[in-house]
């Protein structure tokens, strides 16, 4: 539940900082999120320098997996009963199937516990393809957020560099089977002849590396001394002709890579001597600082051997933080109404998201926002979708 969590706020940032303002009303929080993007891309760095060609999560360990090894030799007779039934009840065979599965593994405690370090193992890499996507948004809009954020991507961790790295390495690629699969979309997936040369998770790292590298300002604070220049050389293996067929644009990048084969080391500019230091992290981390062991006691009634009202207080507490209403409190202003522009005290009944001071003005306003209402209530019934889960989890 914890490891979900974390993802999907991973995913709300990711969404948060898609557009300009939004990432700009960050402010000095922009370093935590820059900080924690880069953690998360320095674990598959360094787990793919210590276990060459083994995956942090490999598509053999996905449920799925386990399901269709432990029915090799049912496969046949299985196959003709397919036949018999329709693709609904195939299905649900297929689920309930993977369900007793897993549970038949072992109902041992050391069993729990790989079931869950393998489920962080599956996290580590959705949070890593969504942290380059973080990173690929923050340096688009970097002109729009404090100059200390900058100086933290070129010379505070060096991404340009954890970027050739991971390129090089592929921590979202294995052969499984003598099969390339390509980690995408939170899954592994056979590649296909049809598919490109390259997943969206490496032509994102591509561009935040054109953004960083060819921009005046960042470049100018960036030096490339000899051991950078050569783990930005090794990328010229893969700017084959398939990769540039694909993004036209990396023929920029590999001009300047020929260019910088032959090239001097190149002196930089001075960073900023004073800057901004991080806030969320020396806020939650200082708060335990010398009292780690006092943490872990209080978290082993939540993780380890859990109680019912445990896990229904841990529910609680996820189910409130995505609580509309209590976020649409903290917003700086009070509402105004959509069609007249004064204080507003009233919603759409349907929607519940666009103000109006009476029901005159929002019966004017309703032929323009019949469309948007109508989405607004599609997507709602997803929400309540997710509520639902965690409502069952109390139960």
């Amino acid at each position: 539940m914890v490891l979900h969590s974390e993802v999907a706020a991973l995913g709300l940032i990711e969404n948060l900082v898609f557009h300009e303002e939004s990432a700009a009303a960050l402010e000095g929080l922009v370093l935590d999120v820059i900080d924690y993007s880069v953690r998360q891309l320095v674990r598959l760095a360094t787990h793919a320098h210590t276990h060459p060609n083994q995956p942090l999560y490999g598509p053999d360990e996905s449920y799925h997996s386990i399901s269709t090894s432990k029915e090799n030799n049912d496969r046949g007779e299985y196959s003709k009963k397919v036949k018999d039934n329709d693709l609904g009840e195939k299905r649900e065979n297929d689920h309930q199937k993977t369900l007793k599965n897993i549970r038949n593994l072992d109902g041992s405690e050391s069993n729990i516990q790989q079931e869950v370090t393998k489920e962080e193992r599956r996290a580590g890499l959705v949070l890593g393809a969504k942290a380059v996507t973080v990173l690929h948004l923050l340096a688009g809009c970097r002109k729009h957020l404090p100059l200390c954020a900058t100086t933290r991507l070129m010379n505070t961790h060096d991404v340009p560099q954890l970027l050739a790295t991971l390129l090089y390495m592929e921590p979202w690629k294995t052969y499984h089977k003598d099969v390339v699969h390509i980690f995408e979309d939170s899954e592994w997936q056979k590649r296909t002849a049809k598919a490109p040369p390259l997943s969206h998770t490496e032509c994102q790292m591509w561009a935040t590396l054109q953004i960083l590298l060819f921009d005046s300002d960042s470049i100018n604070m960036y030096e490339i001394n000899t051991a950078r220049r050569n783990v930005l050389l090794k990328l010229r293996g893969h700017l084959d002709e398939a990769a540039l067929s694909q993004v036209p644009s990396l023929e920029h990048i590999a001009r300047w890579l020929a260019t910088l084969a032959i090239t001097a080391p190149q002196q930089a500019r001075p960073p900023p001597l004073i800057t901004t230091l991080p806030q969320l992290s020396e806020g939650v981390a200082g708060t335990w600082d010398g009292r780690w062991e006092e943490l872990s006691l209080q978290l082993a009634s939540y993780f380890l051997k859990p109680t019912t009202k445990c896990l229904q207080a841990l529910a609680s507490t996820m189910a409130a933080a995505w609580d509309l209403d209590v976020l649409e409190e903290l917003l700086p202003h009070p509402p105004i109404c959509t069609s007249c522009g004064g204080p507003a005290s009233q919603r759409c009944s349907r929607c519940h998201n666009q103000w109006y001071c009476n029901r005159k003005c929002q019966v004017k306003d309703w032929p323009q926002h019949k469309k948007l209402c109508d989405l607004l209530v599609t997507s709602h019934s997803k929400t309540d979708n997710i509520q639902e889960h965690f409502a069952s989890s109390k139960k």
